[in-house]
């Protein structure tokens, strides 16, 4: 049956939509609203706002926001005025507040008592303040809690502490100092392992100084400065002991690339992490091509004049780029090949590396060339973490 030009089921579902509207309608309406109060322990006092001003005493204003209890949250606002004290002071506490709020106060206090050896202990408890915010929806009540401490700190503990703090950061840089020359002397007998261990050993003494301290030394002006030449003098002597030289010989679908597009990215990559690749051309009767069956130690002379030119270790191979197959209008070559690492002071063979590694694109001696290019990049960074192993361990 149509009414209108509608039918009486269309009727009926409209019907229901209204219906269940009306009632959506109701149901938010009869929702009750949150009641949120706010009651504070006492008219809020200045010196939230601007501290006191006395003699003897520097005071210091701590404060925490939605604490879930009153005692949590005056202990949370006392932590934010003793870090602002041990800020005032140059200490560094603040991994010391991350313990749970439930620890007493006076386990806090001996815990930076204990680890800063500041006087932030000292600190006294002068006033507080709180506003309680309580939220009533339904059944459920909510309280939170907005705190403020006020701490006093005696400006005689302060200046002691100052005093204290500087003996303590001058002695420290001027052992730096003198670690920093131990490794100078280290350095100029070429005993790059011991140099750089004393250069690293400065450089975190320096490090544990947060101010700068003046050096009375007429090549180094202050601890920032000493920071500063102990950071170059250790890249120094690590590009010491990281010299190497690299020779590599390829052929890219049967053509000699010279240089070697493998050798140069490989060189890259060391350079980038402090390795100096030291320009030398092979001597004619070594085969680089037939590295794998290079007994290095066997060469004398080739081993002399790589001392006498300061290198640390030979890295030697060869590389050969070959096709593979032609899909989507690509060429896909292959690079394969194989390095080896030698160390100088023995001849010794450290480290074989196999070469395998693909590239591709539209044109075929391209593509050839980006297989090299990614075998370089990889072999690179395979013998860059050898290398840094080796020197941890």
């Amino acid at each position: 049956m149509r009414l209108g030009g509608k039918s009486m089921h269309s009727l009926c579902k409209l019907e229901w939509l209204c219906i269940i509207g009306m009632a959506l309608h109701v149901m938010v309406g009869c929702a009750s609203t949150p009641e949120i109060t706010w009651t504070e322990s006492k008219s809020k006092p200045q010196w939230i706002s601007q501290v006191p001003l006395e003699l003897d005493f520097l005071y210091f204003v701590g404060s925490a926001s939605r604490a879930d209890s009153l005692e949590s949250g005056i202990q949370s606002a006392r932590h934010a005025a003793l870090s602002k004290i041990a800020g005032y002071l140059g200490t560094d506490i603040e991994s010391e507040f991350k313990m749970a709020n439930t620890e007493s106060e006076q386990n806090v206090g001996e815990s930076l008592k204990a680890n800063t050896k500041a006087f932030v202990v000292k600190a006294i408890s002068v006033d507080f303040y709180h506003k309680k915010m309580t939220r009533i929806e339904g059944n459920s009540q909510l309280e939170q809690y907005d705190v403020f401490v006020l701490l006093k700190y005696p400006k005689r503990e302060a200046t002691e502490e100052f005093i204290r703090r500087q003996t303590k950061d001058e002695s420290t840089v001027y052992a730096a100092y003198n670690l920093y020359q131990t490794g100078k002397e280290y350095e100029k007998e070429n005993k790059f392992t011991l140099s750089k261990k004393y250069y690293r050993d400065a450089l975190s003494l320096v490090g544990q100084v947060r101010t700068v301290v003046p050096l009375d030394e007429d090549d180094v002006a202050d601890s920032q400065e000493l920071a500063i030449l102990l950071t170059r003098s250790e890249e120094n002597v690590i590009r010491q002991l990281r010299r190497v030289v690299v020779w590599v010989v390829e052929k890219n679908h049967d053509q000699t690339n010279t240089p070697s597009i493998l050798g140069a990215h490989l060189t890259a990559v060391l350079t980038k992490h402090l390795f100096t690749v030291l320009d030398l051309t092979p001597p004619k009767d070594f085969e680089v091509e037939n590295v794998h069956q290079l007994e290095l130690k066997d060469k004398k002379p080739l081993l002399r004049f790589l001392k006498s030119q300061g290198a640390q270790f030979l890295i030697a191979g060869n590389g050969n780029a070959s096709s593979r197959s032609f899909t989507m209008n690509n060429f896909f070559y292959e690079a394969q090949g194989t390095l080896r690492v030698f160390d100088i002071a023995t001849g010794d063979t450290i480290l074989t590396l196999p070469i395998q590694q693909r590239g591709y694109d539209r044109n075929e001696k391209t593509a050839g060339m980006n297989a090299l290019r990614e075998a370089g990049k990889v072999a690179g960074e395979l013998l860059v973490n050898e290398f840094l192993s080796r020197e941890e361990t």
